[in-house]
């Protein structure tokens, strides 16, 4: 549960970056529309949302908030990390997240 904790925070981290029209553009190239801009910050929202109630679903209230933010830390590093150095694979990891879900639907 905590991997699918991290991995929900990470790519909410993803999104929420991405709503940023510097970070938008440095992965994308193009500049970002105002739509999308909307569109990323509530799926970054909500991928958040979602990280913290799998963490309090699975060890309480307490504990689950506690865990939860230690998931938070984790992923803002890795995406961090990945956004100062391969700005590139961030690319390559929002399609594949995208296409995967794309083919659970």
């Amino acid at each position: 549960m905590i991997f699918v904790s991290l991995m929900l925070c990470f790519c909410g981290f993803i999104a929420l970056s991405l709503a940023m029209n510097r970070h938008y553009q440095q992965v994308a190239g193009q500049p970002l529309e105002r739509s999308t801009q909307v569109a990323l910050r509530v799926a970054g929202s909500v991928l958040l949302a979602a990280g913290m109630f799998i963490c309090i679903g699975g060890w309480g209230t307490s504990v689950g908030i506690a865990l939860w933010c230690g998931v938070l830390s984790m992923a803002a590093l890795l995406q961090v990390l990945l956004l100062t150095y391969r700005p590139t694979l961030l690319t390559s990891v929002a399609r594949t997240l995208q296409r995967r879900a794309s083919s659970t639907s």
